[in-house]
């Protein structure tokens, strides 16, 4: 062991002003060194006061450097007198260098000495506590302050009294986190997805000559249709659907983003999401009574499909609760039908979400004569008391119900009518047409223009006027 001053023995160090004086002020400089199997240096040097440590470390890493050692430490002594409790975080960085588990446990620790114990109280359960010891760190702690200062002192780390709340405080900062990284993937993916498209497009652009030419998929012209109003507002084929306030019904939580149109169910080879009506429930028992196949009619207003998934009776709770006309959210994994090889929804999870309706915002209301109920075979679907419920919805103040050769349509109509108590006025008969101010039918009476305010569209005329 050799003793010598600093600078006898790193001469090619040149440090800044400041670290060169402190270096200069230690006495006792002791050196040791091992060259195999790699270069390793270890320098103790005596203080008369206290030194910066961040100063001592900066000197290590730039002489480390300096002469390619694979480690350099600096082990300073202080006297005993520069030792106060305002220290011991110095000590707490130098522990964790030396492996002792100090990173994080005693950022929030309440330390006292009492001249013969210092006491350590982190805000940690006892799972936590027994962690940091066994891993000897109090013996590590003591061995620091011993060699820096000379200080005997008996380390003991307990439990805080203030365990819980910081925990508290700890999982409200992981939920923020969570929720703040969650929000920055849905907005990195909807980007992405966004470029993806753009890029899809300028390719179609270049490969097709006949790009810009309109193409119809089935025989709705809504169909296809994936218009994003908002990011909880989308309209998919027919239908209008509002996302902001959905429940849970079935399977995984997941976020309803980007949803597909039905149309495009063919083409899906992934996880997607799929919004829609129920308008069929179904479920029949397997061979053997264990299981019930579930069918889920739903529909966008221009396509449908069938949302299948095989259940136990313990597990049909779900289903049981379901009805038509629920508006759903389907996220799952198209397949194949393999006996009619129809596409099909397996769902991963299912959430109940919520419908726009159609309004007629038309400051004059318009007067239907020419309407007709699903009692005209092949040219309507909508049943009577729908045709009341939408026309009042809509703020209509009359209608014709003009059927194909019946009035079959009038006992539904007039319980609905009669049901909603309201003074809407409905004309009968069949293709009922306008003939110098009234209304008339081929089979049915005639009566006056409901009012001068109405205004009338779409009058068939059928060949028996004038």
């Amino acid at each position: 062991m050799d003793s010598k001053g600093f600078f006898d023995v790193f001469k090619k160090y040149t440090p800044s002003t400041e670290k060169r004086k402190m270096l200069e002020r230690a006495t006792d400089a002791k050196f040791r060194y091992k060259k195999e199997p790699t270069m390793q240096f270890e320098v103790e040097l005596t203080f008369s006061a206290h030194e910066d440590s961040e100063l001592i470390y900066e000197v290590e890493d730039e002489c480390k450097s300096l002469y390619g050692a694979s480690s350099f430490k600096i082990i300073p002594h202080f006297p005993p007198s520069e030792f106060n409790i305002g220290r011991f975080k110095e000590i707490s960085c130098e522990a964790a260098m030396c492996g002792a588990i100090t990173y994080g446990f005693l950022n929030e620790a309440d330390i006292s000495d009492d001249g013969a114990t210092i006491t350590i109280k982190i805000p940690f359960y006892q799972g936590g506590i027994e962690f940091v010891k066994n891993s000897g760190t109090e013996t590590i702690l003591a061995n620091i302050l011993f060699s820096r200062y000379g200080v005997q002192r008996k380390i003991n780390i307990i439990s805080g009294d203030n365990a819980d709340d910081y925990f508290s405080s700890m999982e409200r900062h992981r939920a923020d986190i969570l929720a703040r990284v969650e929000q920055e993937n849905v907005e990195k993916t909807k980007q992405e997805r966004l470029l993806a498209l753009q890029r899809k497009e300028e390719e179609a652009r270049l490969n097709d000559p006949h790009y810009d030419f309109v193409s119809r998929v089935g025989l709705s012209s809504a169909a296809g249709v994936n218009q994003v109003i908002s990011d909880t507002e989308y309209k998919m084929g027919g239908s209008t659907y509002v996302t902001d306030n959905c429940s849970h019904i079935f399977g995984d939580d997941f976020e309803v983003i980007e949803p597909t149109p039905l149309s495009e169910i063919e083409s899906i080879k992934t996880n997607s999401v799929f919004l829609g009506t129920i308008f069929e429930l179904t479920s029949k028992e397997m061979r053997g009574g264990t299981n019930f196949n579930c069918m889920i009619g739903i529909s966008d207003g221009a396509c449908a499909t069938y949302v299948r998934k095989f259940q136990s009776p313990e597990e049909m709770e779900w289903f049981k609760n379901l009805k038509c006309g629920t508006h759903v959210a389907v996220i799952g994994r198209v397949k194949r039908d393999k006996f009619d090889n129809e596409p099909y929804i397996e769902p991963r999870g299912i959430k109940k979400i919520a419908k726009k309706e159609r309004m007629d915002d038309a400051p004059q209301k318009r007067v239907e004569l020419h309407l007709h109920t699903n009692m005209s075979q092949m040219d309507a679907i909508i049943t009577p008391k729908e045709l009341v419920d939408t026309a009042l919805r809509w703020g209509h103040k009359a209608i014709a119900v003009t059927d194909h050769g019946n009035v079959q349509a009038f006992p539904e109509v007039m319980l609905a009518l009669e049901k909603s108590k309201s003074d809407l006025k409905i004309l009968y008969g069949t293709e009922a047409y306008f003939v110098n101010d009234t209304a008339k039918c081929i089979f049915g009476k005639s009566y006056p223009a409901f009012n001068d305010e109405m205004v009338v569209f779409d009058i068939e005329t059928t060949g028996l006027s004038n």
